[in-house]
Formats: structure tokens, C-alpha cells, sequence
């Protein structure tokens, strides 16, 4: 969205649509990351957002700016990097009624992590096209009032469950 709070009268008349201002958005964010920032840097990296109206992703894009510093300062092994930002691409998740902003929101969070990974590594389209299938599945495109996408089928999100030893 960078600068632009609104799309179009009509948008904000017949949907409500109004984007949250960068500063705004910074200074919510902070006030959710000093809790995060008690824990343990996995613990932050792996936390899970969800942004039920995510319009095209301005609330999501500073959380995944923020993760990525992170796991720059934290995880200097490129395995577990790359790992890791898989991690990130699977807490992230978003509703979206408009399917121009959910493709956007997709679009500008994959742009993001492409911009975190060397392209000249070896696995670097095959981690992209796993970071963009979950980015697919993560940020749908329904409402977020009903919880149901634009055919009336219920939103259902799929989410790893860590595996407890028996």
C-alpha cells in the first residue's frame, strides 16, 4: 500500500476500505512485539499472527520485516535460515474480503522474502515456491466477519501441530 489510505470513494463507501497509515501501523506493532521480545528468539520467530481484515498486508509486511531482522541477527547457519523462513511463512496468516488486495497482500509478503534470501543460492526457487504455497493458503480471501469464503464455505486454516512423543 506504501503512503495510500484509500483506493477509491466508492471502495471506502461500498466496502469500508481504509488503509492503516504506516506510523499507525509501526506504532501497533510495537506495542504487540515488546511482549514478544521477553521470549526466546525462536519463540518470536515462530509466534502466530493472524490479521482477520489484512487489506493488502500492511500490518503483516512490518511483523515479516521485523521476523526477518531477527533471524539475520540469530540464525547465521543457511540451513537453518532457510528453515526458518518457512517457519515465518507459516505464522503468518490473513483475511481479506477484496481479491485485488488479497493478491496484493500475497504478492508484497512473498516480494519481502525474496528480498531476505541471496537468489543465487541453490535452493532458492524451490524455498520460494514452498514460502509462496503457504503464503496461498495462509492469506485467503473470504469474510472476515462470517469466517467464510466468497463461495460460503467456512475459512479453514491448516497448522502444523508440534508432534509429542508417546
Amino acid at each position: 500500500m506504501e503512503g495510500r489510505q484509500v483506493k477509491s470513494k466508492k471502495r471506502v463507501a461500498d466496502h469500508g476500505e481504509v488503509f492503516t497509515n504506516e506510523r499507525e501501523v509501526k506504532a501497533m506493532v510495537d506495542m504487540v512485539w515488546k511482549n514478544l521480545e521477553q521470549g526466546t528468539a525462536d519463540r518470536i520467530l515462530t509466534a502466530t499472527f493472524l490479521e482477520p481484515s489484512c487489506g493488502s498486508g500492511n500490518f503483516l509486511i512490518e511483523i515479516l520485516q521485523r521476523k526477518i531482522a531477527l533471524l539475520k541477527k540469530t540464525k547465521k547457519n543457511k540451513s537453518d535460515y532457510g528453515f526458518y523462513l518457512v517457519l515465518v511463512a507459516g505464522s503468518l496468516y490473513g483475511v481479506e474480503l477484496l481479491p485485488d488486495n488479497t493478491q496484493e497482500c500475497r504478492e508484497r509478503l512473498l516480494t519481502e522474502f525474496k528480498k531476505s534470501y541471496p537468489k543465487k543460492e541453490a535452493d532458492y526457487e524451490m524455498l520460494m515456491s514452498s514460502i509462496s504455497f503457504i503464503i496461498s493458503q495462509n492469506i485467503i480471501c473470504g469474510d472476515a466477519l462470517s469466517y467464510t469464503t466468497p463461495e460460503g464455505e467456512p475459512i479453514v486454516f491448516t497448522r502444523c501441530r508440534k508432534h509429542k512423543d508417546t
